[in-house]
């Protein structure tokens, strides 16, 4: 499970990792010890907080990440401390990451991982660069260059929340929602789009038959026409209404943009830096490193 959990935040698998949370959760006061009980992998509440992590709960992964601090100075690990304390600092950034991962390098050189503490001393200088995004009661606190910045409960501070949570990873905006595609409607059902035709045809005769005085005729002709031409894509086939999918690329696109510029109009460097580095569409993603 340990392997499981490690692996699943590597490619960013939300679902193994929502899965492997809940298999853990009864064991959430239980230290990881492989069967030959030659190591101890420390807190289970480390693993549990990778998952939460990972599917995009970082509340959940501060709390357990947190817990999995102290008990893993209670059993006396310091190795996995040292881990779960650089593990939170990444979790919540900010200032308060940056000092976690001071005192995680400190411990990790005095007992000799140094290469784990030159990987926390990369992370932790970068720390200051990355976005983290947490909830705090009824606000976001966005935490950005030394900054904490408050914003209230808007839906796209939500997404965002989401995609920052798990940089690299691409979700689709249906999920963000919380939708089912359940697919497209058209906008001419086909017994209208065939009285359409049926029509058309009938005009065509009666013009042809009578082309003097067709005038009315031809006008609605023309009409006809115009309309189908609207609601005909490419190559004949009918247009369609926006399907689920369709609707929360737009709703998603809306409320991030709106989460953004509200975040601008305290700190315009955090939203310019959120808008370099966030994508929408059908899939969303956070691309840290555009930022």
């Amino acid at each position: 499970m340990f392997c499981v959990v490690h692996v699943a935040a590597a490619l960013g698998e939300a679902e193994i990792a929502r899965e492997a949370h809940g298999l853990l959760e009864p064991f959430a006061d239980l230290p990881v010890v492989p069967a030959t009980a030659i190591v101890c992998f420390g807190s289970t509440e480390l693993l549990l907080g990778i998952a939460a992590t990972t599917f995009g709960d970082n509340d959940l992964a501060t709390a357990h990440l947190e817990r999995a601090v102290t008990i893993n100075i209670r059993l006396g690990n310091r190795p996995m401390t040292a881990y779960a304390r650089a593990t939170l600092a990444q979790t919540v950034g900010g200032e308060r990451g940056r000092e976690l991962f001071d005192v995680a390098i400190t411990d990790a050189t005095a007992i000799g991982m140094t290469a784990r503490a030159e990987l926390w001393t990369q992370a932790r200088d970068g720390v200051a660069d990355r976005i983290s995004i947490r909830r705090d009661g009824c606000w976001w606190v966005v935490s950005h260059r030394g900054k904490d910045i408050r914003v209230e409960d808007l839906v796209g501070m939500r997404y965002l929340a989401r995609l920052v949570a798990n940089p690299g990873t691409e979700i689709p905006a249906l999920e963000l929602v919380g939708g089912e595609n359940s697919g497209n409607q058209p906008v001419l059902d086909p017994v209208a789009r065939a009285a359409y035709l049926t029509r058309i045809r009938d005009l065509r005769a009666q013009i042809d038959e009578n082309p003097v005085g067709a005038g009315k005729l031809e006008a609605e002709l023309e009409a006809l026409l115009s309309h189908l031409e609207r609601e005909t894509g490419m190559g004949g086939r009918g247009r369609n209404f926006a399907g689920p999918a369709e609707r929360a690329r737009t709703a998603v696109r809306k409320a991030i943009r709106r989460a953004i510029d509200t975040i601008a109009m305290t700190e315009r460097s955090t939203a310019d830096a959120l808008r370099d580095a966030v994508t929408t569409g059908y899939r969303c993603s956070y691309q840290p490193s555009r930022s």
